[in-house]
Order: structure tokens, then sequence, then C-alpha cells
């Protein structure tokens, strides 16, 4: 069978005089030049009634650079109409005049296999086996591996190295790139093997670094001797690469030169420049999708397509045309390049033709580069030994030192803003650029849950897809009461979608059992569930519960289950058969506390030989904050954020703006505040869940606080008191603020009257200046924060609250800290000149006597406080006792100022400050 082959390069004629000036507008493109062949399958009907019969046909198109030679082509040409003032010229490989046989061995071949596949919005024809490649044998060179006209000069040159012979034959090299002074631009697209010694690698880091950028895909990367890992996590992979190509002797090369990108197939690359200092980190970004990790996007669209690197070189390239290079733009280009190739698939030729022969999208590859779409994130990756080079840190990181999450890099402060905005208009806005993890209806943004919940995900996949494995594959799942252990393993499992693979899940709870010789009953129940050709999920839920008193006793009797699949019964052994056990702790929050259980009664529980036989685990982090001897962590208000979005969406779909549980919520802002900072949920996830519930949310279209339920069942799931003191926190920033700044400045005049003193501040509060109404506006916010410092909240007033008086060592620290937001007001005022100490006050000079420390502060606690400039405007010596005594005041003043907007002040219940 023979098929002709076209490749269509425009090339413009040039007078002499203009040629000097269109080189330094040229560009040039060589390398491995290949046929792509495609064995399209189809079914068809036979003439027999009900028969069907396979066909296939052959198709071709251009491959290698052939490729990339149209699509740079095609670019080239579409720049030039819309800019024929400032063309460009595209030199390329001569095109070949005759046409090939699959067996023609002067030109390289490569086969796959093509069928159409199912998709949204329509079917696309796409590859589902790559069949291999057959290198050219011819010896000498073919007129169609030689530049046409080939220039001694050009602005850029791309090469497309596929290991095929150009690599090793200099005199296919352009001359642009051994004849030229100055020196171009010089894109490599290198393939595997990677860092494997040859002329062309060795010729472009000697004379080119500075100028060259390598494109490598992931793939060809890993079959290096690297370690880098596969959708676990964008942090953790980009951290790989990072790694491998900083120390990684064999790999660290790559970095002699100007940049290098290692491309993830539509969904995500990262960027690796080289820094102008040797003693410098190089600048590593990474440019991903938060909504797919790795290979997960292409689920939606099955198969595989030809070409991908080449519609990234010519999106990278594509922005080398406008002026100075943009490689971020162009790393853009080229993955939105990169899926638009995927998701159309080959376009058809002969569509009316049972099966059609096919052709590359060029038109709708080359339309979307022209749209300059931005779909992708972008972020510094931080240096995987960063710290190691730190002499110190000034506070600790929240999580672990060295463990990198993208969510920390992007929300470092205001997490209970992000946190709001989460709720109201859901993650996929408030988070942009942060990594989401979906999993069916499990979404978690924490890159520690990400990583376990992949790493499960990969392992049920695998233990699936390995049929002759007859004993079950065991995971174990940690977590808080209520942290939704079961459900996320469930809609992990859910999450694979395989096809002729059904799974079921089945919970045993075995604080409920009494004697091991009930377990024989659940395995026969898990047996009739493999016997009809099921996969049953197993919960063992509890296992690490007591067994007559004795700690972790059921621990033994899974062990000869675990490994051999059998479970005995009286004298008889039964195989249990495909299964997958999770093993769901009551007990511990994490596997390590599991693990540190007392070492000599672990191990009399059989707990190192249990362990051994686990194939994989999750740490469930939960809804509420961790414990006080426990690292801070910060962002569980954003998992409660989620949390709390997706019950609402579930259970009262109305309140949201589409009415489907999407879009934005409709919620009262003081609701909101508690049930995401109320200080913990007394069951976890089940609480707020359970809060939800028992809400007269039915016919609603919006969550009023008047929907909750009584404040006995709002005890039972959470403290009812801190829940309704930060409910009505929000009341104090919107109608009740200018009530209780009247109060405050009421409070302050009184004090002073009592002791004599006269100022001019002392009239009337609508009679005040507005910088001193904002002031004690300032000091009315603050009430809240100084009242949950010292361990005290405000409450609805009702008549049996009793007045509060603070104990002494409370007031000294109530008062203290008014004089200090004192002092922060006074410092951070944008007015010229600045406030600073003086010791008679003029305020047109912004000299205060009063600007003097409380008393004396190590130097922990002057860094906290306030920055180096500021304190070379506090004076020397501390506060006088006078000007204490107002501080006093407006802090004994407290109940007074919040009985006047009708709240009481108690002590949290839960309170451990005092």
């Amino acid at each position: 069978m023979v098929i002709p082959i076209q490749i269509f390069v425009q090339m413009y004629i040039l007078e002499d005089s203009a040629m000097a000036q269109f080189l330094e507008r040229s560009v040039v493109v060589n390398g491995d030049a290949a046929i792509d062949w495609f064995v399209i399958s189809g079914v068809t009907r036979g003439e027999e009634s009900g028969s069907r019969r396979n066909i296939s046909r052959l198709s071709s198109q251009p491959g290698g650079v052939y490729l990339l030679n149209d699509l740079i082509g095609a670019t080239v040409n579409r720049f030039n109409q819309k800019n024929p003032a400032e063309p460009w010229q595209i030199y390329s490989l001569h095109t070949p005049e005759a046409s090939f046989h699959p067996s023609d061995l002067r030109i390289n071949h490569s086969f796959a296999r093509c069928t159409r596949q199912a998709g949204k919005p329509t079917p696309a024809w796409r590859v589902v086996e790559r069949l291999g490649i057959q290198k050219a044998t011819a010896d000498g060179i073919q007129p169609w591996q030689l530049i046409e006209d080939d220039p001694d000069e050009a602005a850029l040159i791309l090469l497309h190295d596929s290991n095929l012979g150009f690599r090793n034959h200099q005199e296919l090299w352009p001359k642009a790139l051994l004849n030229s002074d100055k020196k171009p631009w010089v894109i490599l697209k290198m393939a595997k093997p990677i860092m494997e010694a040859n002329p062309l690698w060795e010729y472009l880091r000697q004379n080119f670094s500075e100028q060259l950028i390598v494109v490598i895909a992931v793939d060809d990367l890993r079959q290096a001797e690297v370690q880098i890992s596969r959708n676990l996590s964008w942090e953790r992979t980009a951290q790989d690469v990072v790694w491998e190509l900083t120390y990684n002797p064999k790999m660290n090369a790559l970095l002699d030169c100007s940049h290098v990108i290692v491309t993830f197939p539509n969904v995500g690359a990262i960027l690796i420049s080289r820094s102008e200092h040797a003693d410098q980190f190089p600048e590593c970004h990474l440019f991903f999708d938060p909504k797919h990790s790795e290979g997960s996007w292409e689920q939606a669209f099955p198969g595989k397509m030809s070409g991908y690197q080449c519609c990234f070189l010519a999106g990278l390239s594509h922005h080398f045309l406008t002026g100075e290079p943009d490689i971020n733009t162009g790393i853009q280009a080229g993955l939105s390049a990169m899926r638009t190739l995927h998701q159309t698939g080959f376009v058809v030729k002969n569509e009316n033709e049972l099966l059609p022969d096919l052709n590359f999208p060029l038109e709708r590859i080359l339309d979307n580069l022209e749209k300059q779409t931005c779909n992708f994130s972008r972020i510094l990756i931080e240096f995987p030994t960063r710290l190691l080079h730190e002499k110190a840190l000034e506070k600790d990181p929240p999580f672990a030192p060295g463990y990198w999450t993208i969510l920390e890099s992007c929300y470092t402060s205001n997490l209970d803003v992000v946190a709001r905005e989460v709720v109201i208009n859901g993650p996929e806005t408030a988070l942009k650029n942060v990594p989401l993890g979906q999993f069916n209806n499990l979404l978690t943004v924490d890159r520690r849950e990400i990583e376990s919940f992949q790493a499960i995900r990969a392992l049920i996949k695998e233990y699936c897809a390995a049929s002759r494995v007859e004993r079950p594959v065991s995971i174990a799942v940690f977590g808080p009461p209520g942290s939704g252990k079961s459900f996320g393993v469930k809609q992990v499992a859910k999450s694979l979608k395989l096809p002729d693979v059904k799974i079921e899940d089945i919970t045993f709870n075995l604080s409920q059992m009494k004697s091991p010789d009930e377990l024989a009953d659940a395995f026969h129940q898990i047996r009739d569930k493999v016997l009809k050709g099921i996969i049953p999920l197993v919960f063992w839920d509890e296992f690490d519960s007591q067994l007559s008193g004795q700690k972790l006793g059921w621990l033994r009797y899974f062990l000869a289950p675990m490994q051999d699949g059998e479970f005995t019964e009286g004298q008889l052994r039964h195989p249990i058969g495909r299964a997958i056990f999770v093993f769901a702790g009551g007990t511990c929050a994490t596997i390590e506390e599991f693990e540190g259980k007392g070492t000599e009664e672990f191990k009399d529980a059989k707990g190192p030989d249990f362990v051994s036989r686990l194939r994989g685990y999750i740490n469930i982090l939960g809804a509420n904050p961790p414990s006080k001897d426990s690292r801070p962590d910060p962002y569980y208000i954003i998992r409660r954020a989620i949390l709390l979005r997706s019950i609402l969406g579930m259970a009262a779909p109305q309140l949201f703006a589409n009415g489907d549980g999407s879009g934005k919520l409709r919620m009262d802002r003081g609701l909101l505040e508690a049930m995401l900072k109320v200080r913990k949920y007394k069951h976890g996830a089940r609480s707020m869940e359970s809060i939800l519930n028992m809400s007269t949310l039915a016919n609603k279209t919006r969550f009023e606080r008047s929907s909750l339920p009584s404040e006995s069942q709002i005890e039972l799931h959470v403290d009812a008191q801190n829940f309704f003191s930060i409910l009505q926190r929000a009341d104090f920033e919107e109608g009740r603020l200018e009530a209780l700044a009247r109060a405050t400045h009421t409070v302050y005049c009184d004090g002073l009257r009592f002791r004599g003193e006269q100022t001019k501040a002392m009239v009337n509060y609508e009679n005040l200046p507005e910088e001193l109404k904002e002031s004690n506006r300032k000091s009315a916010k603050d009430i809240l924060r100084k009242l949950e410092f010292c361990g005290y909240e405000p409450v609805h007033a009702r008549s049996n609250q009793i007045p509060l008086d603070f104990p002494g060592e409370t007031l000294d620290r109530l008062a203290e800290e008014e004089h200090i937001r004192w002092m922060r007001e006074k410092l951070q005022a944008e007015r010229t000149p600045h406030w600073h100490y003086g010791p008679q006050r003029d305020d047109d000079q912004g000299i205060h006597p009063c600007l003097l420390p409380w008393r004396e502060y190590s130097p922990e606690e002057k860094a906290q406080l306030f920055t180096v400039e500021e304190w070379q405007r506090i004076g020397e010596g501390f506060l006088p006792e006078d000007e204490r005594n107002k501080d006093y005041d407006m802090v004994r003043g407290i109940p007074e100022i919040l009985a006047r907007a009708g709240y009481a002040v108690v002590k949290s219940r839960d309170d451990n400050k005092s």
C-alpha cells in the first residue's frame, strides 16, 4: 500500500537587498523526520443478520519534525498576514517528492492504532495503542533531510530530537547553529534516553547554554535514573523534578541551560531557569491545572494523540515572534495547544466513508494559539533544600519544616476571609490557584490528604486490574471521630469508575462484637459478595477497640485473613477471595499514634505484624483544629469551609443561586462566622451535619440565624455559648459599632471626671472630630480580641446575668493590651510627621508623651509587638501610673460598654489561658 505524503511550508522569495533584515527575523526548524501510520479500526455489520466483523484501514500523516514544520510554518504565515510590515521567514526541511511505503527504510516510521472514542461534546478519533517505531536504516543523507536555502544566521532555531539519528549527524544541523557568531535562541525538544552523551547535546551545552531552552516530557525523564512521583500531588512532583535536576549528578548538567521545561501533557509544566549567580538556587515555577492532577484531565477524553510536544513547541515559539521572548506566556500557550489537540482528536477527511482518513487538527490548534488563553495557574516552587540553607526562621511554619504546600504559599494570612469566600462562592472561585483533590463527591485542598487519597486510589486501581491476586488488599484509615474516614475511602473507590469492575461497600463495627467467633459470619458475608463477582469494600470500623479488656485485641485475628486470604471456622479453612479491607480507627487519630501505643503492649497485641500487612494508610485531618500540644494548623478553617458548603449543597440546594447546590450561597454573615470559627465540633463533621439537618431550611432560600435549632440542641454538638458569641460578633462591625463607639467615649469621659481631669475630648460623641470618633470605633472593635485573649466572650444579655468585675491579673492584662492597641494606632497612623515620643504633647508635630512601653519586654516580645522602626519612635522608661489609669478605666468599662449594646461578658467554658 502506497500513501502520498504532502507537507506544505510556505517560503518567501526575497531580493538580496532585503535578505539581511529577514535573517534577523528568521526561524529554522530541523530534527528527526518520520511518517506516522495509523491503523484505523472499527466494527461493521456483516451480510448475515446480526453478524458483526472487524474492519481496518491504514492512514498516515507527517510526523516528527515534519509535523513541527507544519505547525511553525502555519503559525508564521498567520503572524505575517497580520503583521505584513515585519514578516518572519521560516526555513525547514525539503519536502519529500516521493511517496513512502510503510516498509521503506529510507525514513523513520511510527505505528499506532486509532479508534473512535466516546467523549463530550462529540466523539473523536484518538490513539488507543502505540505499536512502535521502525527506524530508518538507509545509508547516506536523503534529500528530505536537508533544509532548503539553509541560512547562516537566524533568530530562533527549533530542534526536534527524537533519538532517530539527527543528534549524531552534524552535517544535518542548521548552518545557523554552526556558523553564526550571533547566538540565536535554540529550543531543543529532547527525547529519551535523557542525558545520554551525544554530539548535539554536548555542542549545544558548550556553545549555546545561555540561549538554550530544553523541553522534556516528564515520562521521558522518568525513564532515566531519577525518582519522580506520579499523580500524588503537584507539590511533591514539582519538588521531585527540581531535586533531580539540581542534585542528581546524571541530570544536573541540564541546569547549564538558560531554561529547562518539563511538560506534563495537557495539565502542567515545570520551568527551571538558571540563576545569574552560581551560588543561588535556580528559579523554579510550576504551571498547573488546579482542578486536575497528572493524567486525570484525559479521563473525560479517552485515548491519546501524536504530536503533544510539537504543539507545545508551537505555543512556546509563537511568543518569540512578537519581540522579547515571553517564556511564561509561551508555556501557557503550549499547554493550551496540547489540550486542543487531545480534545479535538484527528480531523476526519472523508466523513462519509466507514473508516475515514485522518488529518492532524492544524487549524484548530492555530485558532487556539491566537486566542492566547491562560487557563493554568503559576506558582513559585519552594526549593527542596531551602530551609537547610537558612540560618534561622523568624517563626515556625504552620506545617513541618520543608513541607511545602501551594495553599500555604497563596494564602498566608486572612484565612477567615478566604474561608468565607469558599463557603459563599465555592472553592473553585475562592482558591483559584490551589490544587483541588476531587474524588467523586469528596473535595480536599490539603496536600497531605490529597497525596494519601491518590496513593490509595492507585493501590485500589492496581488491585482491581491484577485479577490473579486472590487475597484481600488491606489499608488503614485514621482520624478524629466524625472526620469522615469511611466517607473518604468510599468516594475514592467510586471515583475510579472502572469498567467491568463492581465494588460494593459493607461495614462491620468491631466494638459491637463480643467474640472473635462473630468474625466468621462477617467473612461469610464477604465471601457471598465475592462469589457474585463483586469486589467488596469492607470497613472494619473501630478495629483498634478493646476485646475482652485487652487493648488492640482484635488485631491478631486479622493476620491470617490479611496474609493468606483465609479464615478459620471450627476446623475448616475458607478462602475469602478478592476484597478490599479498610481498617478504620476509632481511638487513634493518626497511624503514628496507633504505632506508638506503648511499645510492649503494641508488640503483645501483634501490632507490628498487623502494620506489616497493610499496603497503605490515610490520616484524615478532620474539621477541628489540632490539640494544643500539636503543631499549629491554621488551615483547618479552610477544610471547615469546604465541608460546610458541601453539606449545605446536598441538604439544602435551594439556598444557592442556581438552586442545585452551586453558585452563590445565601447565608447570614454571623451564622457563617459561627459555623467556621466555633472552637470545636464535639463529634467532628457529624456535628456540623447534625446542626444543619436540625435547622429549619425547608422552602427557605436564605439560611438565617432564626433557622437554627434551640440552644440546648446545639449544645449537643458544640459549645453553644461559644457558638452564639461568635454568631453575634458580626453585629459589632455592622449596625452596633457606632453604639459601642459612643459607649466607649462615655466610659472614657466618666473616668476623667472621676479623677477630676479635663481634656478637649470631653464633649458629646456627636461633637468629636472624625479622627477621635474613628479612634473610639477601633477601640470598640478591639474589645472582642482583648476578651478572647484573656478567656472571655460576649453573649446576649439575660435578666439573670450577674455584672462582671475582672479579677486583678486579668484586669492588668486587659489594660496592657489596651495600651498596646492605642500605641499601634498612633505609630501606624498615616500622617506626616509620624507620631513619636516627646515629653510635651504637640499634635501638629506628632509628639505624644504616652508613647512609652507598659513594662520591660524581652527581645522576642519586642519583635512581636512593634517593628524596629516603631520602637525607635517609642520613648525610654515606662508609662506613668496616672496614664495607666486611663487604660484601666477603659477595660473596667468593657462590661458597661457591651451592656449598652445588649451584651454581657462571661468566662469562656473551656478556657485555659487564665
